[in-house]
């Protein structure tokens, strides 16, 4: 395995990737010129790098960042990583789960999260940053097409993941990216996906309840949101809400913006 590492970076060759973890490495300059671009990086900023890759992106993460910490998982990729920035000051490479990792390690830290990510953990990433207590200032992320799509759906579209994303954020597909950006090429197109003023808008307490309400909401997304509610609710206090919010009796989930899910979990409270 080492000989290998070795001679892939002797040979300045991208590594085999490996399926089993979602890998695809981006090839594209112009492609990963926009993303960093899109980023804002200053040399005041802190960069969370969640799988690192080849380090084709890091590369120009620590040109720009005051410091970078990239996250990776596949211990050819460590070695290779090690190996090819072993005089970089401002980058730390850990083998660690992005899923396990503690935000509360970056604490008093503003940070942005930079990176091309593994598809299969989109929404999970995205719930973990998101809904930390400690967020990111910004997110520029590599997604599937269908995915950022889904995220930043409007009216009579909507989805559990898009209610999220645009309860915390501004989501914003800036530029699709074809399968040939990367090595191997994905079944899939891609899109870079940006997320900006990121925030909170209520309280802990009312978040959790919001939240409650709008998976309630989203459980049978083709049946009348109504119908969702009434394991929750009480058809008289569902019915004096929808008629608070102005909202038809027959509505479903995926119509209401996150304006009308935020009036209407105030009304259900």
């Amino acid at each position: 395995m080492i000989r290998e590492n070795l001679h892939n970076q002797r040979k300045n060759k991208t590594p085999q990737a490996d399926k089993s973890l979602g890998q695809n490495f981006l090839v594209d300059k112009n492609i990963l010129a926009r993303i960093v671009a899109e980023g804002e990086i200053t040399d005041k900023d802190y960069i969370l790098e969640v799988g690192a890759g080849a380090g084709v992106l890091t590369a120009e993460l620590v040109k720009l960042a005051k410091q970078v910490l990239s996250l990776e998982i596949d211990e050819r990729l460590i070695f290779l990583l090690q190996n090819k920035f072993s005089q970089q000051k401002n980058l730390e490479v850990r083998k660690e789960s992005v899923l396990v990792f503690d935000l509360n390690n970056l604490v008093g830290i503003p940070y942005k999260v930079i990176a091309n990510i593994p598809y299969y953990l989109t929404s999970r990433i995205l719930e973990k940053f998101l809904m930390a207590s400690h967020k990111p200032q910004l997110m520029v992320l590599l997604v599937q097409r269908e995915v950022a799509e889904r995220i930043c759906a409007s009216d009579d579209k909507k989805s559990f993941l898009s209610v999220m994303v645009q309860y915390y954020g501004t989501p914003q597909i800036v530029q699709i990216v074809k399968p040939n950006a990367f090595v191997p090429p994905p079944k899939v197109e891609s899109a870079i996906l940006k997320i900006s003023n990121i925030s909170s808008r209520l309280s802990l307490e009312q978040e959790k309840f919001f939240f409650k309400v709008v998976k309630t909401g989203f459980v049978q997304k083709r049946k009348m949101l109504k119908k969702n509610l009434k394991s929750l609710f009480s058809p008289e206090l569902i019915s004096s809400a929808f008629l608070g919010v102005n909202l038809d009796s027959e509505v479903r989930a995926e119509d209401l913006s996150v304006s009308d899910w935020i009036k209407l979990a105030e009304k259900l409270a």
